[in-house]
């Protein structure tokens, strides 16, 4: 606050005392402005105990578990489709499987980080599962699949378990729907999928 309210060289402040040397010595063109420039790159905090920060040329999204997603050389660009910042990073497309420059958007950053923590929170679930003495087949997405044999334990005790409150999740409400079959099947909506009940006959 105090470069802001004087001579407002916040770049030039960060380089000076990253590296120790006078500021009078950082002009505009000097690399050590652009060192200072990538530097004042903050924590940031946001609501619910989600946290981004930058460290070693990746942006780190820190989810309420404490587990981070990461983007590889993030960089602000100019979507010229829609003239407005979008972000990029380094990874693997979809389609080509190949290493490249991936644009995204706020959306889809949303989608990951929902999707994150769900999957955090099937982590605790599975985890609490196994302590209780399932045996776990699988699991897909929002889903486990547990080999359970006659006798043991029950429906209503598997939803209880999943059910449970998390310590990191605070007010996060869990509701867990099981049911018993002889073999995997899908569910839609509650029902059999018609492709599978075709298959069961």
């Amino acid at each position: 606050m105090g470069v802001f309210n004087t001579h407002g060289k916040i770049y030039e402040a960060s380089a000076a005392q990253m590296f120790r040397v006078p500021i009078e010595t950082i002009t505009k063109g000097s690399p050590l402005r652009q060192k200072g420039k990538i530097k004042e790159r903050t924590v940031v905090t946001m609501q619910y105990g989600l946290r981004f920060f930058v460290k070693g040329g990746v942006l780190f999204i820190r989810l309420p578990s404490g587990r981070n997603l990461a983007y590889v050389s993030p960089r602000l660009e100019t979507d010229e489709r829609f003239n407005k910042e979008m972000l990029s990073y380094e990874g693997t497309e979809q389609g080509t499987k190949h290493w490249a420059r991936i644009k995204t958007y706020g959306p889809k950053i949303v989608e990951n980080i929902v999707q994150g923590i769900a999957r955090d929170c099937l982590a605790e679930a599975v985890l609490r599962l196994d302590e209780a003495g399932y045996k776990i087949a699988f699991h897909v997405h929002d889903e486990v699949v547990l080999d359970v044999p006659d006798g043991f334990g029950s429906v209503k005790e598997v939803e209880e378990i999943m059910s449970r409150p998390i310590g990191w999740a605070p007010g996060l409400p869990l509701r867990a729907e099981a049911f018993e079959t002889e073999f995997y099947k899908k569910r839609v909506g509650g029902q059999i999928s018609s492709k599978l009940r075709r298959l069961i006959k």
